[in-house]
């Protein structure tokens, strides 16, 4: 009957008292603060759907108002409309179960598999993770709420990706509870496009109707035909306070981390052309005289040096704008600052499409893009916007493949530590602060994104020889990164169809989608190479310079094909959360879902039968 807090607000009461509580006490709190006595998880949807209603009926004696309303039947006679909320942990559930009230419950969490994917935010940090591995992975306290289920405790940062529909608009809801609980039977739900869904049979999904209006519907209850909500926009972070600007500070990252083996060079002035200011510094801090002139001659300092001089200077004359860092050991200068202008979106991009980092037992870092040797507009992009940088690379051409390397401990900190994008194909992962940034520089990655494990296809029809089809197909063996770009095109308007394939030996599929669709084929073209465009333009006339971004609702119907039910060999644990507010959460493709707590009450009975709250008993 009791939560955390409930617990630790009595333990409070009785410390401040200095005694200890008795047993009837306890057992005297624990029911008059229980969900069936004061209603505490449903009093405020109580009001918000029942008693604030606002619906006016004068057949309605007295509005529910405890457990019971009372209707007017005839002139000698009324009945009473039972109501039921109490029951846990749904609270609230206007589906079967119990069946008390008018609506009854489900007494057992209802959840998805473990392998969906959830979008979540802790902090700054955003990541997309499999709702099983995340649950698994938190160490809070835990609680048993039967032989069969466990309720987890939620860090209280977390928040997770979800729609609310008042708005109509995408928001990082926060996370309350989360659950998981042992189960044999599943369905697995499949719609157009390639997507699909694993729930239990009872757990409430999203529906949309002929007016692209949400309801719910038990999964078990859905039919081939009933059309799922898909995300296809993301929250607006660019006006957001928490969105900083699109830096990279390089020197706070290596603080975060402790990591202090750096020196720091001068871009283009020197240390000694503020030898004065310098010299007067390095003395307070108590560096001698031959260690101050081997900075000024060599014009290198100690990162941790550098950090001291900050504190004590108002502003350096040499600030973190100016200045290249390097590793005591390590080769390559890398700037201490990095803008994420369009060429960096893109850099990440093809990095994330076409690169590696290579660490060898000294520690040295090696970041390597590989192209075809074909693909020459690509691999000048890449070196040109490395020169800007002002980054020492290496460009090696081959027969079939040409590679660019950057032999530098810091640039392959910054990709590996602080962009986060992995290290190899199978770890790939858009950065979390890509999804912060702007939609010109959203689009910039996605381009070159689609430049390194995309392609464009045209072919001839089968059926008409003189007309042709065209595909973009983008393929990876990360499934983070593929859920994610999944979500980036749908939030642009398109909405792709997905598979996955093996191809030869590989033990690990390759997540594939297309988008065949002729006009967003072509907007999409002009993310590709001069030649790809001169060839869509040849056999479907010229592209339109207009915005890659399609208009578009914020949420998709897409329609349910096939319905299967698997029943496994022994218990598999399945997972839940529940979201304060909406209840709603985006799982795996962006298909929304109901959390398995917390649906809004649904009366059995006509509307017309509710009074306003404020009606009163007649006098007699």
């Amino acid at each position: 009957a009791l939560n955390l807090e409930e617990m630790k607000k009595i333990r409070r009461y009785f410390i401040a008292r200095n005694r200890e509580p008795t047993d009837v006490e306890l057992q005297s709190i624990a029911q008059a603060w229980s969900e069936h006595c004061c209603y505490k998880s449903s009093k405020r949807i109580l009001k918000e759907f029942i008693f604030s209603s606002g619906i006016k009926a004068p057949q309605c004696i007295d509005v529910i108002e405890e457990d019971a309303g009372v209707v007017e039947f005839d002139d000698e006679h009324a009945y009473v409309v039972a109501f039921e909320s109490h029951n846990h942990p749904s609270a609230i559930e206007p589906y079967g179960g119990a069946a008390t009230g008018i609506g009854g419950i489900i007494r057992d969490v209802v959840c998805l598999d473990g392998n969906e994917f959830v979008f979540i935010r802790n902090g700054d940090e955003e990541k997309t993770v499999k709702i099983g591995e995340y649950i698994e992975s938190l160490r809070g306290a835990s609680y048993e709420i039967s032989p069969e289920t466990i309720q987890i405790e939620a860090p209280e940062e977390v928040e997770i990706l979800s729609f609310d529909t008042i708005r109509n608009i995408p928001y990082f809801g926060r996370v309350k509870q989360l659950f998981k609980r042992k189960t044999k039977e599943i369905l697995e739900i499949k719609t157009e496009h390639g997507r699909f869904i694993r729930v239990t049979p009872e757990h409430p999904m999203i529906v949309l109707d002929n007016d692209n209006e949400p309801k719910i519907k038990l999964a078990e209850n859905l039919e081939e035909g009933d059309c799922l909500p898909l995300l296809s926009a993301l929250p607006d972070t660019e006006s957001s306070p928490e969105c900083e600007t699109n830096r990279i500070d390089l020197i706070r990252e290596l603080e975060k981390r402790g990591i202090m083996n750096i020196t720091v060079k001068p871009d283009k002035k020197e240390f000694k052309d503020f030898r004065k200011l310098f010299d007067t510094l390095l003395k307070k801090i108590g560096v001698n005289a031959t260690t101050r002139s081997n900075y000024f001659r060599s014009n290198y300092m100690p990162l941790k040096t550098y950090l001291e001089l900050e504190k004590m200077a108002e502003r350096l004359p040499i600030g973190r704008d100016d200045i290249f860092l390097r590793a005591y050991k390590g080769r390559g200068n890398v700037p201490a600052v990095i803008e994420i202008d369009e060429g960096f979106a893109r850099l990440i991009g093809y990095y994330l499409a076409e690169g590696c980092i290579t660490t060898d037992k000294r520690g040295n870092k090696w970041v390597q893009w590989a192209f075809n040797t074909k693909e020459e507009e690509y691999i000048e992009d890449v070196c040109s916007i490395l020169r800007r940088l002002n980054l020492k690379f290496y460009l090696r051409e081959g027969f079939e493949c040409t590679s660019i390397t950057v032999n530098s401990r810091i640039f392959g900190f910054l990709f590996e530590d602080v962009l986060g994008c992995g290290v190899n194909c199978y770890q790939k992962k858009i950065p979390s602060m890509m999804f912060k940034v702007g939609e010109k520089l959203k689009i910039e990655m996605l381009k070159g994104i689609l430049r390194g494990d995309g392609d464009v296809k045209i072919t001839m029809r089968r059926d008409r020889r003189s007309s042709y089809r065209i595909k973009i197909r983008f393929g990876t063996a990360s499934q983070v990164f593929f859920q994610q770009v999944v979500l980036l095109l749908q939030s642009l308007g398109y909405i792709p169809y997905t598979y996955t394939q093996f191809s030869g030996k590989a033990k690990t599929p390759l997540y594939v989608l297309e988008i065949s669709n002729i006009g967003d084929a072509k907007r999409l073209g002009r993310l590709f190479s001069r030649k790809d465009i001169d060839e869509i333009e040849k056999h479907f006339c010229t592209i339109k310079d207009e915005s890659i971004t399609k208009r578009h609702p914020p949420l998709t119907p897409i329609r349910i094909e096939e319905i299967r039910k698997f029943m496994r060999d022994r218990d598999q644990w399945v997972y839940d959360l529940t979201v304060e507010g909406t209840h709603l959460f985006t799982t795996s493709y962006g298909i929304v879902t109901h959390n398995c707590m917390g649906a809004q009450p649904v009366a059995l009975i006509d509307s017309i039968f509710f009074a306003p709250p404020d009606m009163k008993l007649p006098a007699d």
